[in-house]
């Protein structure tokens, strides 16, 4: 019996370091790019160095009017067209990217200019938090 339990912590062991090593190397040195990056890097590194809102804007509109342009060529030869699986197409995915930065943007504009809110002790006798503006 003695014989059979070292075998079985033996290969537990031995698995359990065989994952780890293999935990590892995906974690520290397996490759994370794809040959396709150098394509979509422009539009990120455009994304990145947007000073403001009106920046990513500029560059959305060309990309807005070109994705409008190819639905209705779209629906004009077919009127049942549908339009789920161009997302991972040009100008449909840098459309989605720069809208999602123009969403993500406001969204922190949102939060910078949001009342800040305290959480304060009520007054003497009273045990409940309260949620109450600061100031």
């Amino acid at each position: 019996m003695k014989a059979l339990q070292r075998t079985l912590a033996i290969l537990a062991s031995l698995f359990l370091v065989v994952q780890t090593v293999r935990h590892a190397y995906i974690l520290w040195f397996e490759t994370r790019t794809s040959l396709l990056d150098k394509y979509d890097q422009p539009l990120k590194d455009e994304i990145a160095a947007a000073a403001s809102v009106d920046d990513l804007l500029r560059r959305y509109d060309p990309v807005r009017k070109e994705v409008d342009r190819i639905k209705a060529e779209r629906r004009a030869a077919d009127p049942k067209a549908k339009f789920e699986g161009d997302e991972d197409s040009e100008p449909f995915r840098s459309e989605q990217s720069l809208r999602a930065a123009i969403t993500s943007w406001e969204e922190r504009a949102k939060e910078m200019h949001a009342p800040l809110l305290l959480v304060r002790r009520a007054p003497v006798g009273g045990s409940r938090s309260r949620i109450l503006p600061a100031g």
